[in-house]
């Protein structure tokens, strides 16, 4: 059952202005006690704390695909501000993206600005740093048409009149949260989409949905077989940000002290990576890109 019933429709992100309790990193099992396909990194199974004085790294959320307020360019200017030595990309470790690979297979919006930096800026090293095998563990979890079987079944379950009405009010204004995110990757301004308006919807949206499809799954026949599809899809999203998080420590702990670096994310693990990174605040430094001093040589 949902704790509160009364929800804030006008005002849906002010419920996540107060703190939260970190949560227990996740388990690798699921609800039956198999395993789940899941491989780490093998960089993110032995942490690495960084011994050196702080290192900078600037947490950039993009919308992967160029949008009218949002293009590769915006990228690029951010990246000519910053100069940074090292480019943290949102790809596993196993691509091993070089100039001409990219070139040819790679069409996402951060690509394209990596391409246009790295030709002006050769001594700039772009480092992937995603969980090992992230594709091929959600086509082994038959990820992408389970996620297409399940919102089809949910939304027949609304439109026959099956859920209830509390958990019909939830499922609308989780869709209406949906459209909020949908509406601000497709029309905000690269300073919107990386602040705390964005990031305390992206973690209220997170909470609501999460909550949401446990419950519910549960409490309907016609969705218990997506039980551990559910299971499947929270456990992955913590135990890939987290790799990603122990990815960079790795990469930055044997590097000179001072090294400026932007890591590029999806809009959606902006916000989990900063809280994960407060964790390692006495090793590395979090900034804003508008926070950086430009002109810093």
């Amino acid at each position: 059952m949902i704790a509160n019933k009364s929800f804030n429709l006008i005002n849906p992100l002010a419920r996540f202005v107060q703190k939260t309790n970190a949560q227990n990193a996740p388990s690798l099992r699921n609800s039956s006690g198999a395993d789940l396909k899941v491989k780490r990194n093998v960089r993110f199974t032995k942490r690495n704390i960084i011994n050196k004085a702080m290192n900078t790294v600037v947490i950039l959320g993009t919308c992967h695909e160029e949008t009218k307020n949002y293009k590769a360019e915006h990228i690029v200017d951010i990246m000519e501000g910053l100069q940074p030595s090292i480019i943290f990309e949102e790809l596993p470790e196993e691509w091993k993206a070089d100039l001409e690979f990219r070139k040819k297979n790679i069409t996402g919006v951060e690509s394209k600005a990596i391409i246009t930096y790295i030709q002006r800026h050769p001594e700039c090293k772009v480092i992937q740093y995603d969980i090992q095998y992230r594709n091929r563990t959600l086509k082994e979890n038959n990820y992408f048409e389970m996620q297409k079987q399940f919102n089809a079944a949910l939304e027949k379950l609304y439109k026959e009149g099956t859920l209830t009405s509390e958990d019909r009010l939830r499922f609308t204004h989780l869709y209406d949260i949906y459209k909020m995110r949908d509406r601000s990757l497709s029309n905000d301004h690269v300073r919107i989409i990386n602040s705390t308006i964005s990031d305390n919807l992206i973690r209220y949206k997170e909470k609501l949905a999460y909550n949401f499809y446990r419950d519910i799954v549960r409490k309907y026949e016609k969705l218990n077989v997506f039980k551990e599809f559910v299971y499947f899809i929270d456990r992955f999203w913590k135990i890939r940000n987290e790799a990603m998080v122990e990815n960079v420590l790795t990469a930055l702990k044997d590097k000179n002290d001072d090294i400026r670096s932007i890591l590029l994310c999806g809009y959606e693990h902006r916000e989990i990576l900063k809280r994960l990174f407060i964790k390692h605040k006495n090793d590395i430094e979090i900034k804003e890109y508008w926070e950086i001093d430009v002109n810093r040589k």
